[in-house]
């Protein structure tokens, strides 16, 4: 076997060990919630991961969950810089406090500076990664015409089907009611054909991980 060759073979073994060493940490971690990975939106966790992007919270889509679910899967992704200042006490501190009723008219000029530069910090740094998302996204669908409903998009960390990315830039803050109006049947319809797409976009997410060097 030629040294090339040796080094390629290597090359996947440490790809394969590193995508299994994934596949268990999936298995393992929990969301913000608290709550375990949903079988079915695993693959694209794990891919995403794989390629570079951290996960906070995620869900496969419920049809009949009307209290806390949506019809459809989804994925939120932040920066490991702004899960840093996320941490920080004094950040932490002036985001409750401005989140308050009142709160944001109870603080100081300083404290409200301070809390901008915070929040500058964060939206700057999960910009790039969303950016970064959608050039991968551009990748996906590059052989492909037409702008299916079903389509992946990325809006501040938000991974949705883009027709609710879009209808979530139109109402921002009243999608949770949107899908209540669906009837079952098409609330069924719509959550097959968007995990069919999150299934086709966790098989890309794999092949680059692989083909990336």
């Amino acid at each position: 076997m030629s040294k090339e060759k040796f080094e390629q073979k290597e090359a996947v073994s440490e790809k394969q060990n590193r995508w299994n060493e994934l596949e268990a940490e999936v298995d393992q971690i929990g969301d913000k919630l608290g709550m375990g990975v949903d079988r079915r939106i695993k693959p694209v966790v794990r891919g995403l991961m794989a390629n570079g992007f951290q996960t906070t919270m995620s869900c496969e889509g419920h049809v009949n969950r009307d209290d806390h679910g949506y019809p459809w899967p989804w994925v939120t992704i932040e920066s490991p810089l702004s899960a840093e200042v996320k941490k920080n006490r004094r950040f932490d501190f002036l985001d409750n406090t401005a989140s308050l009723k009142d709160g944001w008219n109870n603080m100081s000029e300083k404290d409200r500076k301070e809390w901008q530069k915070f929040k500058d910090v964060i939206n700057e740094a999960d910009g790039k990664e969303d950016k970064r998302l959608k050039k991968i996204l551009d990748e996906f669908y590059k052989d492909e015409k037409g702008n299916r409903p079903e389509r992946i998009g990325v809006d501040s960390g938000h991974v949705w089907p883009k027709e609710m990315l879009e209808l979530w830039s139109r109402i921002k803050g009243k999608i949770i009611d949107v899908h209540k109006t669906w009837p079952k049947e098409e609330k069924k319809k719509k959550l097959e054909l968007y995990q069919q797409e999150f299934k086709r976009f966790a098989e890309f997410l794999k092949e680059r991980f692989f083909r990336e060097k």
